[in-house]
């Protein structure tokens, strides 16, 4: 299976889901190691592109090892994690339940 990586099509195809789907879950192997070093730019890159199209994007998958090494990372992931974006959810089941939670805050009109 590819990796996503910082291409320029990455755009088209990002682009090209926003009329059809609302969140797109990338499982962690399908992201380029690149991703998890933030000084590359990838991950920005990729998080901007979802946000600018309004799609929630879910990384799923452990990222335990790439968080350890990495401070910067770490930080990273516990704002996202915050209701920002990107979701980052180590099981399907852990996201069953954030998107469960995120239903009931919006019925209740909470942001």
């Amino acid at each position: 299976m590819p990796t996503l990586r910082r291409t320029p099509g990455n755009r088209d195809r990002v682009g090209s889901l926003g009329h059809r789907v609302e969140l797109v879950v990338l499982p962690v192997r399908r992201l380029a190691v690149e991703f998890f070093t933030l000084r590359t730019g990838v991950a920005g890159e990729v998080v901007q592109k979802f946000a600018n199209y309004r799609l929630r994007l879910v990384v799923l998958g452990d990222i335990a090892g790439h968080v350890t090494r990495s401070t910067t990372l770490r930080d990273f992931v516990v704002e996202a994690d915050r209701g920002g974006q990107p979701w980052f959810v180590d099981t399907l089941a852990a996201l069953e339940e954030r998107l469960r939670v995120e239903t009931l805050r919006q019925d209740a009109g909470g942001r």
